[in-house]
C-alpha cells in the first residue's frame, strides 16, 4: 500500500519496531521508530492470539 500511495505522489512512512527499519528502506519508504518491541509481543502468548501463528513465523524469517 505504500509503494502504491508513494507512486501517486503521497509522502509516505512507516512507524513500527526498528526490526523493519532496513526492509522499510529497501522499498524507499521512509521510517519511524516506535518504542514496543514487535517480536517480544508476537511470541507472547497475547500476540499470538492477536496475530496468530503465521505473523510470527513471517517475522522470524526476516
Amino acid at each position: 500500500m505504500g509503494i502504491g500511495l508513494q507512486r501517486r505522489g503521497h509522502q509516505v512512512t512507516i512507524c513500527t519496531s526498528r526490526n523493519f527499519e532496513e526492509l522499510i528502506h529497501t522499498y524507499g519508504l521512509e521510517f519511524a521508530s516506535i518504542q514496543a518491541d514487535i517480536m517480544k509481543l508476537a511470541q507472547s502468548e497475547k500476540g499470538k492470539q492477536m496475530f496468530g501463528e503465521n505473523l510470527l513465523r513471517m517475522m522470524k524469517s526476516r
